[in-house]
């Protein structure tokens, strides 16, 4: 049986949206690249054509850069939102792992999850989510184990137990 506990922070659950929002990233690329393709366009090429400088071609550099800004601003006002109004998360939390799954406790709830509840399982260095569907994870940060032999004996029984997230090439995640 491997005992964990803790209580949730911004910084760990900041963590767990980074290691589950591979759109996010390519949302980054693409809005930063529209903005640079948008300013050149609209922008630089009339100026280097001749033609004086219209104010309005800034529109479109403009709301891009806007959904720049808002995209990578999301999970940071997600999670804030999250610790502001969701009371379970704001509790500490306490239970164990074992060969028959994951069970868990607040002071106001419990939960029980046999392995085969589990839709994927992602594992890194300072963190491990178990998604119970494409859309509902839970986090178990390095921080909530007592040591690092607790800590490898929960990745390594996740990485037995629960099924692997793959990425788009049949391998698995390995997220840094």
């Amino acid at each position: 049986m491997i005992r964990f506990q803790g209580r949730f922070t911004r910084e760990t659950l900041l963590r767990a949206i980074r290691l589950t929002m591979g759109h996010y990233r390519l949302s980054l690329w693409f809005f930063g690249v529209m903005t640079v393709l948008a300013l050149f366009g609209t922008v630089v090429v009339p100026l280097l054509d001749g033609a004086s400088f219209d104010p309005v071609s800034l529109l479109m550099p403009l709301v891009f850069a806007i959904l720049l800004g808002l995209v990578a601003w999301s999970p940071y006002a997600a999670v804030d939102r999250s610790l502001k109004t969701n009371k379970l998360i704001q509790e500490p939390l306490e239970g164990h792992a074992d060969e028959t799954g994951v069970y868990f406790s607040t002071p106001h709830s419990r939960t029980d999850l046999p392995w085969d509840m589990f839709h994927k399982a992602v594992l890194s260095d300072s963190i491990v989510l178990l998604g119970q569907s494409a859309q509902q994870f839970y986090p178990f940060p390095r921080e909530f184990f007592a040591s690092d032999k607790d800590w490898r004996a929960f990745q390594a029984l996740v990485h037995e137990k629960a099924p692997q997230a793959k990425d788009g090439r049949g391998g698995l995640l390995r997220p840094s």
